[in-house]
């Protein structure tokens, strides 16, 4: 990870809200709700260290809320974003700040080749043949991506099994069918791969490290989870909109100080004990003895130092990562990428 100055993953949570609050926050609509909420979340891997955490509209796309916060990219970091945030424009602007990015790529976006000095687009149905026929698995091209951008990047293609490409083919059908769409043949063809585009070079972000990277963000989802299971930051009732703004705001406060009490041990625990805590683990414990940060406040009971000590030695106590059966884990990833 030294060869990033941070690494930036965000996403988002929507919810459904009374549709009494429409008016503040629309949702989509139609078969959907007439009003939801949507938390922008974006945080740095390395760090703890939060660096967006917004509430929009649920019916407010993903794409133009970094369209607006381009501001924040600083030099050197890595921005890994799922493909609800793919914009050419954005990953342009990443490429303006000297910084990178690792994506998916949106499959309605042109890829070129340039053989011989002549650009020639991409064609995946070949792509796959080619691969099946030679048994190869995965390889990685040098493109330029955007009919008008054609942005230089590394692409990396992975050839999924068959019943990988049936299962996301029948999933889109389903969809497709309540919204009367169709599925284009070079939507069927892209299917069969797993594709990822970046601008790092093999330096900074190997072949096979890639898709490894990749399956980081998905930390961001667990913490949504956190944040439903443990904190109820998703239910809500018909109420006005200056109370239901008041309780999200106090959650959320309360999930971030928690949050950065769990990053501070989580670190120093690791550089010590080459262990990494649970998340879920942590903000369970401190959500149940909550009690002991009110009678601080009240000048009663624990000494704050007295209580950190005594959250440190919980978290050493019981709370690690626990691997999933026949999943690998965050901390399997990051040891065989560093």
């Amino acid at each position: 990870m030294e060869n990033f100055n941070r690494i930036c993953i965000k996403d988002s949570t929507k919810y459904d809200i009374h549709k009494q609050l429409s008016e503040w926050l629309p949702g989509f609509g139609g078969c959907a709700s007439s009003a939801s909420a949507c938390i922008q979340y974006e945080f740095d891997l390395k760090s703890g260290k939060i660096l967006d955490l917004d509430l929009t509209p649920g019916n407010y796309p993903d794409t133009k809320d970094v369209q607006q916060k381009t501001g924040n990219i600083v030099k050197n970091d890595l921005i890994i974003r799922d493909l609800g945030y793919f914009s050419l424009d954005v990953l342009s602007d990443i490429l303006d700040a000297e910084a990178y990015f690792l994506t998916r790529l949106n499959f309605k976006t042109i890829v070129y080749e340039q053989i011989e000095g002549v650009l020639i687009e991409l064609n995946f149905e070949k792509l796959y043949s080619h691969m099946e026929k030679y048994g190869i698995s995965k390889m990685e091209k040098h493109v330029l991506i955007g009919r008008e951008d054609k942005l230089p990047v590394r692409l990396i293609i992975e050839r999924m099994p068959d019943q990988i490409y049936e299962k996301r083919i029948g999933k889109v059908k389903a969809q497709n069918h309540k919204k009367g769409y169709s599925m284009t043949n070079e939507y069927k063809q892209r299917s069969r791969f797993n594709l990822f585009v970046t601008n790092a070079n093999e330096e900074k972000l190997s072949a096979s490290a890639i898709p490894l990277f990749y399956k980081i963000r998905w930390q961001v989802e667990l913490i949504f989870k956190v944040w439903k299971s443990n904190f109820g930051i998703h239910i809500t009732r018909k109420m006005k909109i200056e109370r239901f703004l008041c309780l999200l705001y106090a959650k959320l406060l309360l999930i971030m100080v928690n949050w950065e009490i769990i990053q501070v041990n989580r670190n120093s625990i690791y550089k010590t004990k080459g262990k990494l805590l649970s998340i879920d683990k942590c903000f369970k414990t401190l959500k149940d003895h909550a009690n002991k940060f009110r009678q601080i406040l009240q000048g009663r009971g624990l000494k704050i130092e007295e209580l950190l000590q005594w959250i440190n030695n919980v978290f050493e106590s019981k709370h690690w990562l626990e691997k999933r059966k026949n999943k690998m884990c965050f901390e399997e990833i990051i040891n065989i990428i560093y």
